[in-house]
């Protein structure tokens, strides 16, 4: 399998947040990126070995190793949204600070060419705001998006995917 090749503009942003470590930074900046430039990569170890989680794992740990250990999430998983997308989704660390995400997720499809990849998270928001969580996008152009038409009814893996799917299935796409 061919090295994984990060530009070095993001091995900077990554070293500047190791020694400096901040966790809004990581979950609304890095991993969004890590994903995005990730995915190609992702495609080819599909069809060489059907194993992306254990891909997406190792890579995230070669980056991320010691310092950013604090950062990482309890609990993941990898599987379909619908029949021809998939996602990995990760339950963070319990949310300190509004904008804080209890969920992440990457999603994207290795059948259908025209699917662009799409980072999901649900965010703690403030009490006086409204729910608890608003659902999120980071798009590839970085704009931050609130789709607080998407109810979460449980703070799970499950009902975050339902909420993935629900939005997919507006139709709804940003640049």
């Amino acid at each position: 399998m061919e090295k994984v090749k990060m530009p070095a503009e993001f091995l900077k942003k990554v070293e500047k947040l190791k020694k400096e470590p901040k966790y809004f930074i990581f979950v609304h900046e890095i991993l969004p990126e890590f994903f995005f430039l990730s995915f190609p990569y992702l495609k080819k170890v599909y069809k060489e070995s059907k194993c992306p989680f254990e891909f997406i794992l190792e890579l995230w740990l070669e980056l991320f190793n010691e310092n950013l250990k604090k950062f990482f999430p309890s609990f993941s998983w990898y599987g379909e949204i619908t029949k021809d997308i998939k996602a990995f989704v990760f339950e963070m660390p319990e949310p300190k600070k509004i904008a804080d995400p209890y969920f992440i997720g990457f999603v994207f499809s290795l059948e259908n060419e025209n699917f662009k990849p799409r980072f999901f998270l649900l965010e703690k928001n403030t009490p006086e705001a409204g729910p608890p969580y608003i659902f999120f996008e980071y798009t590839q152009n970085w704009l931050h998006v609130n789709y607080d038409f998407i109810k979460i009814k449980k703070l799970t893996i499950k009902d975050f995917c339902k909420g993935i799917k629900q939005l997919l299935e507006t139709g709804l796409v940003l640049p």
